[in-house]
């Protein structure tokens, strides 16, 4: 008869060598991938303001099947988008 494996004590906690290595090794130094120095942020300057803006009008964001978000074209406001009307033709 088997006796059932320990899942307590130094590195056995059930998660691969990779992210034992991860944890241990590289997080310390470098932390988690989202984390920035706030106090290096620039401003943004207008023309960015102006494209942020456009594309809040422009795209909304729709809930999938599966729960995930994703961004969709909203077609009321580009029909009102003097920015996305095709050229107009002179022949």
């Amino acid at each position: 008869m088997r006796t059932p494996r320990k899942t307590g004590g130094a590195g056995r906690t059930g998660r691969s060598v990779g992210m034992r290595f991860t944890e241990r090794f590289l997080l310390p130094f470098t932390g988690p991938a989202d984390v920035a120095d706030a106090r290096r942020a620039t401003e943004p300057t207008e023309e960015q303001r102006a494209r942020g803006a456009q594309l809040e009008r422009e795209f909304r964001r729709a809930p999938g099947p599966g729960g995930r978000s994703y961004l969709v074209i909203d077609d009321a406001a580009t029909d009102a988008s003097p920015l996305q009307q095709p050229p107009v033709r002179s022949d």
